[in-house]
């Protein structure tokens, strides 16, 4: 194994850890009444990073691209500690997508007494530093125009989600039957003075009371909000139908 397959396999690895704990704070996060907003470009970030590592693997082993910097080695590094940094300042907060929390305030510790969106900072040198390690300074310059045109779009589609302006959409960030699950045990204690007590509920979430199946509720909230478009649908026709009566008939005819 060389140090090119070492580096690649470890970046790799490290992404898709990093999707499988989004996964689960986004899980989390939405049984405790968070929603998704503007997740209509989130397939177009999956699809950047993906072409980054794939062509990455493609240059780096199948044509034999330049041998490793270690300088530019050592600033990547450096990149994932700053990494890491981020992820354990969000804690459970910290996912790929744009979920909301209702009520929670803005992280402003760590990096984020620093700078804005930290983590869009560090991602965007490890698109163009990645490249360099390996001598692809035209492959690290393309993907960066592509990321800061992708990142134009995420940031001012987060901006706008934490300044929660009026005309912001909602997406549903509805729970996993797992996540769900796991919540469905907890129960609301009588006693004053006395917590909750959730059974089999996940560890470092606030226990939530549960009368019904949640995808029950969530789906009874959607044919909820059908229904009057429904009926005005069905109302429409006699309607429409009355008044063409009345323009065939008129009054002396009926």
């Amino acid at each position: 194994m060389t140090l090119a397959d070492l580096i690649l396999g470890l970046i790799t690895l490290q992404r898709l850890g990093e999707l499988a704990l989004s996964k689960r704070n986004a899980d989390r996060l939405c049984v405790q009444g968070a929603y998704e907003v503007a997740a209509g470009h989130y397939p177009l970030i999956v699809a950047l990073h993906t072409a980054w590592l794939t062509g990455l693997w493609y240059l780096v082993i199948y044509r034999a691209a330049d041998s490793g910097s270690w300088v530019w080695l050592g600033v990547f590094v450096i990149l994932q500690l700053l990494r890491v940094w981020v992820i354990a300042t969000l804690g459970p907060r910290w996912t790929t997508r744009i979920i909301v929390l209702p009520g929670a305030p803005l992280v402003a510790v760590g990096p984020y007494r620093f700078v804005s969106h930290p983590n869009y900072w560090v991602v965007a040198a490890e698109i163009l530093v990645l490249p360099l390690v390996f001598g692809l300074v035209w492959y690290g310059i393309a993907f960066s125009v592509l990321n800061t045109a992708v990142l134009w779009i995420r940031i001012r589609a987060e901006d706008t989600a934490l300044t929660r302006r009026p005309e912001i959409s909602r997406g549903t960030c509805a729970p996993t039957a797992r996540a769900h699950s796991a919540h469905r045990g907890c129960t609301r204690s009588s006693s004053p003075g006395r917590a909750d007590s959730c059974r089999g509920g996940i560890q470092g979430l606030e226990p939530i009371p549960w009368t019904q199946s949640s995808a029950d509720d969530i789906h009874e909230l959607r044919e909820r909000e059908r229904r009057p478009a429904r009926w005005r649908r069905w109302v429409s026709v006699p309607k429409l139908s009355w008044s063409v009566f009345l323009t065939r008939y008129p009054a002396r005819h009926r």
